[in-house]
């Protein structure tokens, strides 16, 4: 490359500048002993510049440039060195690493995908998740008051930390006129099996700790401290007040609630979430139609029976995605005319 032929030439010029330096101070010294201070001084500069010649020239020779580039290269994907740059530091080598990727130098102005993701999700990648998510649902008919559906509801999951951090606190909550009422609601908070005496230790002053469970029913949910922030319906608990937050922990609500026909039921996800199964046995006479938002057709199963339909996905969903469905009669044609 011409670039390296340049150096290469500047290296033999300085060899040679350095070599004329101290021959010309050899011989002055000669003449003038009194300058010899001086002349010693030059003559070491000489050397420096020899010495910067041969390195220069020493450097372009094809294996010494390729050892130092591999060696450059080591040290950049060190993770020590990695470890030493600033958050913004590591943004820039990431998009410039995916630059070289894609062979593209505008893939991160403002508004573009990278810049979303790196705005808005790839943090998830150090966030708690949820794992093995289970949730049953049957929906009946309110004999009582034919405007409505009766529901009973199960969900399971277990919390995963990441990165050393665990989920802070359990969530059941929904908005404002979702649900027509909520008859019954309990949790059940289990700590792994191979600890359920260090689980019992943890929370050994309350109650409804037995055999590494925590059981909280409806009454006891229902305490000022549980209540969800103003503006929204449910219940807000922290881990920490009810037991030591570790990996494994398992989750599972159950309630019993009654929602007006012709709502639509939805489904989100507050966390990132792998594995996920979902259950519902609806009335006959009606038919369930769903949106899965966050996914594309092949990565979930779906399946529909006469009043069952069944959503399963072995992979992973992120906060916001999921599930939106609605129960609607069954049309009936008109009886024909004869």
């Amino acid at each position: 490359m011409k670039n390296d032929s340049d150096i290469q030439k500047l290296g033999f010029l300085y060899v040679l500048l350095g070599i004329l330096i101290i021959l010309s101070l050899l011989a002055f010294a000669a003449n003038y002993s009194a300058t010899k201070a001086l002349t010693d001084l030059a003559y070491q500069f000489g050397t420096a510049i020899i010495g910067v010649g041969i390195v220069a020239v020493i450097l372009q020779f094809n294996d010494w440039k390729k050892y130092f580039q591999h060696r450059l290269k080591d040290v950049v994907i060190e993770r020590s060195y990695l470890e030493s740059l600033s958050d913004q530091e590591l943004s820039k080598l990431q998009v410039d690493a995916l630059k070289v990727k894609y062979k593209s130098t505008d893939i991160d102005k403002e508004g573009s995908f990278l810049d979303y993701l790196q705005k808005r999700i790839q943090d998830y990648i150090c966030y708690p998740y949820r794992e093995n998510i289970v949730t049953a649902m049957k929906v009946e008919e309110d004999l009582e008051n034919n405007d409505l559906f009766i529901v009973t509801d199960s969900i399971s999951y277990l919390c995963r930390s990441n990165a050393g951090d665990i989920q802070e606190e359990i969530k059941w909550y929904y908005e404002p006129g979702e649900f027509y009422t909520v008859d019954d609601l309990s949790l059940n908070v289990r700590c792994p099996n191979e600890d359920k005496s260090s689980c019992n230790e943890s929370c050994a002053n309350k109650k409804t700790c037995e055999d590494g469970s925590i059981v909280m029913d409806f009454s006891t949910l229902k305490q000022d401290k549980y209540k969800a922030p103003q503006g929204i319906e449910g219940f807000f608990i922290k881990i920490s007040d009810i037991l030591k937050p570790r990996d494994m922990i398992r989750i599972e609500f159950n309630s019993i609630y009654r929602v007006e026909k012709g709502r639509i039921f939805s489904w989100a996800m507050t966390h990132p979430s792998r594995n996920i199964s979902f259950t519902v046995i609806f009335p006959k006479g009606y038919d369930l139609n769903e949106f899965i938002g966050g996914l594309e057709p092949k990565e979930y199963t779906s399946r529909h029976s006469d009043n069952m339909y069944i959503f399963t996905h072995n992979g992973w969903l992120l906060p916001r995605a999921g599930l939106a469905w609605t129960l609607n009669k069954k049309f009936s044609p008109l009886p024909k005319r004869i």
